[in-house]
């Protein structure tokens, strides 16, 4: 929930004339949470991973203990997500059929989101606003260079990825947002492709290793490309001229490697 937790809920809702009965399910709990939540008024406190078998107990319970107060007419649905395989799960014997098919009335899958590139710039532009409005910023934009390089990131983190990725632009980056606010292992994935001579230079080394080695190609072809000119060459590559300043002492690349 935006800006406030399971509890502050509970303790708003503790405040109402007649307050309603609450089961708190949290993916974080421990024993602290657990006793202040009883103490706020919850009926029962329930950490994942939990049996849907003890879920349905424990409302069965409280919608019993409810009822004893007067009529109760209940309307629940409920909404389940997985990033897994279920079908595969249960003939492995890791998942509850009976569950499964409980759960399973209406069905909607969503493509990740190296499947619907087209999608990224939308739920981008909304996270910066989001995480600019919370860290009492202005809005950012989002220049073109790093709106590309979202639409052709791999995404193996998929949209708590790009989450994170667009927080850390707020939080570390400038106004607008260029592609040196990018994490450095998308810059590695989005750069322009290597020649086939580039890449045996990187082969056998370590992962780390073989992203420096191509980054350090990267910024030094932008260079040789701009005759040395670093903020030409910064330009070229969508960054500013002091990203691109630290970027060459961290690579350890000299004024005079792009000169030739």
């Amino acid at each position: 929930m935006p800006k406030r937790d399971g509890l502050a809920v509970l303790e708003e809702l503790r405040k109402r004339p007649s307050p309603p009965t609450v089961i708190i399910v949290t993916a974080h709990g421990d024993v602290e949470k657990a006793v202040r939540a009883i103490k706020l008024g919850a009926y029962d406190f329930i950490a994942k991973p939990f049996e849907g078998e003890h879920v349905e107990v424990v409302v069965a319970r409280a919608l019993k203990r409810h009822a004893l107060r007067g009529d109760l007419n209940a309307d629940v649905r409920i909404i389940a997500a997985t990033n897994r395989d279920l079908a595969k799960a249960i003939a492995e014997g890791r998942f509850r059929e009976d569950l499964y098919y409980r759960l399973k009335v209406i069905t909607i899958e969503l493509p990740p989101l190296r499947e619907r590139r087209d999608d990224i710039p939308l739920p981008a532009h909304s996270l910066v606003e989001k995480h600019a409005s919370r860290a009492g910023r202005k809005t950012p934009e989002i220049s073109k260079a790093v709106i590309d390089a979202l639409a052709s990131g791999r995404w193996p983190g998929n949209v708590r990825e790009l989450l994170n990725v667009m927080e850390r632009c707020v939080l570390l980056g400038g106004d607008p947002i260029e592609i040196g606010d990018l994490p450095d292992e998308m810059l590695a994935a989005t750069g322009p492709a290597a020649t086939t001579d580039q890449i045996s230079d990187v082969l056998g080394l370590s992962y780390v290793d073989a992203v420096a080695a191509s980054r350090r190609l990267i910024v030094v072809g932008a260079l040789k490309r701009c005759g040395g000119h670093q903020t030409r060459a910064a330009e070229s590559l969508g960054v500013s001229q002091p990203y691109l300043s630290r970027l060459m002492k961290n690579l350890g690349i000299g004024r005079t490697d792009g000169s030739g």
